[in-house]
């Protein structure tokens, strides 16, 4: 019985990271159909509306950079570098629970492993 109880948690594990990328994708899709930069900055905005009190990301980042709310992105992954003409290249590291020794290890397998490709 506990290996069927452990065969379906990791049935559904997998079946939440593909739906994870398949929403992923179809967010992608309409946000760089979208022909503005501002157009497309609302819509993901939107998308994450009602976040921000429990975001503390987002409150630890406004704690340390003096930076416009307008310059503020919620997922990089919908972010159109086009907009920087000056930068040679973005760096960042990917979201460590998919590689954590601690966490489930799914790597690039993981939709937070992938921030970078």
């Amino acid at each position: 019985m506990k290996e069927l109880a452990k065969d379906f948690k990791a049935i559904r594990e997998e079946l939440s990271m593909l739906h994870e990328r398949i929403n992923t994708e179809s967010i992608r899709k309409k946000v760089f159909s979208l022909q503005t930069l501002e157009e497309q900055k609302a819509y993901v905005d939107k998308l994450y509306e009602g976040r921000e009190k429990q975001n503390n990301v987002r409150k630890s980042y406004f704690a340390n950079y003096e930076i416009d709310e307008s310059r503020f992105h919620w997922n990089v992954s919908f972010l159109d570098g086009t907009k920087y003409q000056d930068v040679d290249l973005f760096v960042g590291g990917s979201p460590c629970q998919s590689f954590s020794l601690v966490g489930k290890q799914r790597g690039l397998g993981d939709t937070r492993g992938t921030l970078f490709l």
